[in-house]
């Protein structure tokens, strides 16, 4: 009896420890499940999962209503807060203290600021957005007690213009300096701005264009080094429009709009500004920092700024030379855009240099010959168009050429200096580029099938109308039956429906100037011709038709 009831406390022992470690085992489950809701939760029944989802979507609107009243509170307000304060600040500093003497001014001034900059620098969490709207408002104070150290006083506290320009520019450094330091597209469009203002401000020859152009470098390392889109897009424009206003003698000083009486040499500065925005284009993987809708911007506004500006200075001040100038712009775009071409294969940047450089050339053609010759040059050069279009593989530049070469086209017909040598010319051109154009389409370019037919269209009729200017009365409708059989055959043979299409309408324009013109007007040897002719050519044209059933 002893042994046995040694072994049944033995194993009633046994079944405590065990009874303690299932007991150990559980509450360690425990600790982990309400450690870990998440992972338990994705373990729920379907049930329990639609009942969490269901709650989580009641919560949601509130939440979204909470961020935006968050949103609107805090930062727009702030933001609307900080622009208001900045204005107030200015009216403070600039008419509180009218009284005092000049210096304590601005010693005033260059302390709110300070001010300002020192809560700027705070790093509590819950007020670091409002901190940091405060930053810029500090740069621009800045900028504005420096600037009326000189401008805008009847009594300036810097009488030497040169050091008060000399002290803006260090700001500007110092602008440009804390931008960067933030990695800050806005804080870097604050100097690029007032950049672009203290050239037009100091209202000084060269040092007015050195300034612009100096803003111009900084906001194209801006895009090139910190892909800020909007900031380099953006200086693009300003960069022109402040070569614009310096030409119109700079009104924002409320002086009369008027062209300045010497060019200052503004042509070299206005080139140099167009390179230094064209090489932001030759970075390596441009393609990864700037958008489609950023190079196509970063393109045309640089070269239509460039030639819009540039055609103004050259047409007030080297008119008697308005033809070389715009070969030479010509030639400066047409080589970037080879550039472009060469190094990056870029299409963007190769059509719109070379689009713009076309207009230059075409601007240049007007003035350099006279009626009707010069039709005879943009004739031509449509036709080369075509070729560099398919050199670079631009549909644009087709669709620009064909823009081109229809306005051409209708002021040639309007004005009336009708010439039988500069119609075949553009006989000759439109059939080559219907040829061209239907040979690399599909291959090399990719644009409308319309494109050719209107190149076409705009042939025969303008053939129709030499052989009219050229041949006398009685042969014109022979010339006309002679036209049509060379485009139906011609069409017959290389298997071009259009060609064959315009050789039929051709043969009926022929019978219908038979029937109204001849019959009424020639001697009857003439007509008989015509109508034996005529016939002969449509039976063999229905024969042709016969034989391909």
């Amino acid at each position: 009896m002893n042994e046995d009831s040694r072994k049944i406390d033995r194993l009633e022992q046994q079944i405590a420890r065990l009874e303690q470690s299932i007991q150990s085992l559980d509450n360690r489950i425990s600790r982990l499940e309400s450690a870990a809701p998440e992972r338990t939760g994705s373990l729920a029944t379907p049930t329990a999962q639609m009942e969490i989802a269901g709650s989580a979507e009641e919560k949601l609107p509130k939440m979204t209503t909470l961020n935006l009243e968050q949103r609107i509170g805090e930062y727009w307000f702030g933001q609307l807060g900080i622009v208001i304060l900045i204005i107030g600040l200015i009216f403070f500093i600039t008419y509180t203290f009218a009284e005092f003497p000049p210096l304590w001014q601005a010693i005033v001034g260059y302390g709110i600021t300070a001010g300002i900059y020192g809560i700027s620098r705070v790093k509590t969490d819950r007020f670091k957005l409002l901190a940091n709207l405060l930053l810029p408002g500090s740069l621009f104070l800045l900028y504005f007690v420096t600037l009326r150290m000189h401008f805008f006083r009847e009594f300036p506290i810097i009488g030497n213009k040169t050091l008060a320009l000399s002290l803006l520019i260090v700001v500007l450094g110092v602008q440009c300096f804390v931008a960067v330091r933030h990695r800050s597209q806005f804080l870097a469009a604050i100097p690029v701005l007032l950049g672009y203002t203290t050239a037009l401000l100091s209202d000084t020859h060269h040092f007015a264009l050195i300034t612009i152009l100096a803003t111009s470098v900084v906001a194209a390392l801006f895009l090139s080094i910190y892909h800020w889109q909007v900031l380099g897009i953006g200086s693009i424009f300003l960069s022109y429009l402040g070569f614009l206003l310096y030409l119109l003698n700079n009104p924002l000083l409320g002086k009369q709009i008027q062209i300045l009486p010497e060019h200052d040499w503004i042509l070299v500065y206005l080139l140099a500004a167009l390179v230094v925005f064209a090489l932001v284009s030759f970075r390596p993987r441009v393609n990864e920092y700037l958008n489609t809708t950023a190079r196509i911007l970063l393109t045309t506004v640089n070269s239509s700024g460039f030639y819009l500006v540039g055609f103004l200075v050259t047409f007030q001040f080297f008119r008697s030379q308005l033809d070389l100038w715009n070969f030479i712009f010509f030639g400066i775009l047409f080589t970037i855009a080879i550039a472009n071409w060469t190094i990056r294969k870029s299409k963007y940047s190769t059509s719109f240099y070379a689009s713009f450089g076309y207009i230059a050339l075409t601007v240049g053609i007007l003035t350099a010959t006279e009626v009707p010759d010069l039709y005879l040059w943009l004739a031509w050069q449509s036709a080369l168009v075509i070729g560099t279009a398919i050199w670079f593989r631009s549909g644009i530049i087709v669709w620009a050429n064909l823009g081109i070469y229809t306005l051409v086209f209708a002021i040639y017909l309007l004005t009336g200096n009708y010439s039988w040598l500069v119609n075949f010319n553009f006989v000759l051109v439109a059939l080559l580029s219907e040829r061209v154009l239907a040979f690399s389409r599909n291959r090399f370019l990719t644009f409308p099938g319309i494109f050719r037919h209107i190149y076409l269209v705009t042939g025969y009729p303008l053939l129709v109308f030499g052989l009219s200017l050229v041949l006398p009365t009685p042969y014109v409708s022979i010339g006309w039956l002679a036209a049509s059989v060379v485009y139906f055959g011609g069409g017959y043979v290389l298997d071009i429906p259009s060609y064959r299409i315009m050789g039929i309408g051709g043969f009926l324009l022929t019978v219908a100037r038979i029937f109204l013109i001849d019959l009424a007007s020639l001697e009857l040897i003439y007509r008989v011709f015509s109508f034996l002719l005529v016939g002969l050519g449509l039976l063999v044209v229905g024969f042709l038709y016969a034989r391909r059933r």
